[in-house]
């Protein structure tokens, strides 16, 4: 059984990667309200008979925050098949398939730090590029692509063989000329 106090240190972890997440998005709306206003007050001096810019002005103004000259430079992110290799590491250890948001903090307690408008689907991107590494189990999470996993009832066989059957050309399925594709014509019917 797991001990409580890992299991509400866990879900603490998950709540403050979330609101960490929200508040740095909150931010970037402020930044661009500021940056918004102070435009318009760039505009209205500029538009103004002879009224003149007050000197030395200690508030916040525009110029001193990123513009489109002055960008934030984001870090950037690890490319996908390191970020899928430690995912791949992580979820083993875990022992059952991950959800996103706790597959995203696991990473980032492990110094892989993901950056963007929404950091969690980053991750999630990533791994969808990287299926053949990392699968996505409904209903229960990320898993290893390559491993079977019975409680999750997710097999890479089964996996594969439908992946390569819904990526063949319908005439390489069946000869639409074969007895067997006139029965499964009429069939249909």
């Amino acid at each position: 059984m797991t001990d409580k106090a890992l299991k509400n240190a866990n879900m603490r972890r998950e709540l403050l990667a979330k609101q960490i997440n929200e508040y740095q998005q909150q931010i970037e709306e402020w930044r661009r309200e500021l940056r918004h206003a102070e435009a318009f007050i760039e505009a209205w001096y500029d538009f103004s008979d002879g009224v003149e810019r007050p000197i030395g002005n200690n508030e916040a103004r525009a110029d001193s925050l990123p513009t489109k000259s002055k960008r934030i430079v984001r870090p950037k992110n690890p490319p996908k098949e390191q970020v899928a290799e430690a995912a791949y590491k992580i979820i083993l250890e875990h022992g059952k398939p991950m959800g996103r948001t706790e597959l995203f903090v696991a990473l980032f307690l492990a110094g892989i730090e993901l950056h963007g408008k929404n950091p969690e689907m980053v991750l999630s991107t990533m791994l969808w590029r990287m299926k053949n590494r990392i699968a996505r189990v409904e209903g229960a999470g990320y898993w290893p692509a390559d491993i079977a996993n019975k409680d999750a009832g997710y097999d890479p066989e089964l996996r594969t063989s439908i992946s390569e059957s819904l990526n063949t050309p319908a005439e390489e399925i069946t000869d639409p000329d074969s007895d067997e594709a006139r029965e499964l014509f009429e069939s249909s019917d």
